[in-house]
């Protein structure tokens, strides 16, 4: 039996590694460049785009997480997810500019919903004791994935061409075939024990909608929960810009090239690996409340830095660190989530983290790519770093107690 959890557990971090493909290839990569510089759009575009598709998806994930609570099973909702991300990105490859960005909304929107999904697996895998190590090394490991998407297509445009059309929208379709295609792994391992369901589809959809408008009415009795998810709000903001316009701004403001970032790309992600694995541990060992403190003081000292001294040297330098920092934010949320949530409900919870991160990852993008549209990258960074420090003010408001505390609302 250890063993069959144990090779689910790796199958779990073979996922993230999936995921982490299409975040790198399409978020930061290539999918910004394609829509600036081959269809004519501009950073407002692909920051509107990346928060429609955000907010959707966190309007739309409570109510998934809460239905596979209900049936038990978590894995189909994965795999439909996974599969309309794939579809959608590979479509891409062949639109113009309004279907593009269609096209990605549709894209983003499945994406954001299955990582959710994906983390509400954590609980069912993972002792309590040992869920921030796991969540670790699952981000640790996902981070694999950017050095072996930036080997695929360093082969891929070695022969179709770094700056050709042709070469940049056939990464689309390499970004949907590896993604899709080592998940298929995770799909084929994680076996969960089925669930009989009593009462039609409408009384399920009836009682699910109830069970969650229960869950928020019980947030404000959740000590601390709101402040969390506030914190986690403002974080995911700064994060989600900084993802979307990384390459963008080092091709705006230091003249960088699509080859010369697939080495500083992949020294970043190298980074944030082992960022991952060692906020794991520290989450377990400390607490992941003091981990999100870390993270977002090593963002803003990186921010600033991107500001006043912008030159390559700090832009390699300071992305390392600021991916290491990423990694911890991604690696302690997850177990800070698990300690509100109430164990029978844990796919809801992650629901509601899902909502709070892609409302932001709505406001993110967008607030920054306009202003960047607007004005400049400086200006921009300046909102971004904002965003963190009220962030670490409503982090103060969340106990340090191992175990958060429940009081029940009535109905």
């Amino acid at each position: 039996m250890k063993s069959t959890i144990k090779k689910q557990i790796r199958a779990w971090y073979v996922y993230d590694l999936a995921n982490t493909i299409f975040s790198a290839l399409f978020l930061t990569f290539f999918f910004p460049p394609y829509i600036k510089e081959y269809l004519g759009g501009h950073e407002g575009h692909i920051g509107t785009v990346t928060g429609i598709s955000t907010l959707l998806a966190g309007l739309t994930v409570p109510f998934a997480g809460a239905l596979s609570d209900y049936i038990g099973r978590r894995m189909p909702f994965l795999m439909i997810f996974t599969i309309g991300c794939c579809v959608a990105t590979a479509l891409i490859s062949i639109s113009n500019l309004y279907w593009a960005l269609g096209l990605a909304v549709m894209a983003n929107f499945f994406y954001g919903i299955s990582l959710a999904i994906y983390d509400a697996l954590l609980p069912k895998l993972a002792p309590p004791d040992k869920q921030g190590t796991i969540s670790g090394y699952g981000v640790g490991v996902g981070y694999l994935g950017t050095p072996i998407s930036l080997i695929a297509v360093s082969i891929l445009l070695y022969f179709l061409g770094w700056e050709s059309e042709i070469g940049i929208r056939s990464v689309f379709v390499l970004t949907a075939v590896l993604f899709l295609g080592i998940s298929i792994y995770p799909f084929m391992v994680i076996k969960e024990e089925k669930s009989s369901v009593d009462g039609s589809l409408t009384d399920h959809i009836v009682s699910i909608l109830r069970e969650i408008k229960q869950s928020v009415r019980q947030i404000p009795g959740i000590k601390g929960f709101l402040p969390f998810l506030l914190c986690a709000f403002f974080f995911y903001n700064a994060i989600m810009a900084v993802v979307l316009f990384l390459y963008l701004f080092g091709q705006e403001e230091l003249g960088l090239t699509k080859m010369q970032f697939v080495p500083i790309y992949a020294g970043m992600a190298f980074a944030a690996a082992i960022g991952a694995v060692a906020s794991g541990y520290l989450s377990d060992k400390f607490s992941p409340k003091q981990i999100l403190k870390w993270s977002a003081w090593v963002w803003i000292v990186v921010l600033t830095c991107f500001i006043f001294v912008a030159n390559m040297t700090v832009f390699v330098i300071g992305g390392m660190i600021g991916g290491m920092a990423m990694a911890a934010y991604l690696t302690a949320a997850r177990p800070q989530l698990i300690k509100f949530a109430d164990p029978q409900k844990m796919g809801e919870y992650f629901g509601f983290m899902a909502l709070t991160n892609k409302a932001s990852g709505f406001m993110g993008p967008a607030v920054f790519g306009w202003i960047v549209a607007t004005t400049n990258y400086k200006i921009g960074l300046g909102v971004l770093i904002a965003f963190f420090v009220i962030g670490l003010v409503f982090l103060t408001w969340v106990p340090d107690e191992e175990k958060i505390v429940i009081t029940k609302v009535d109905s």
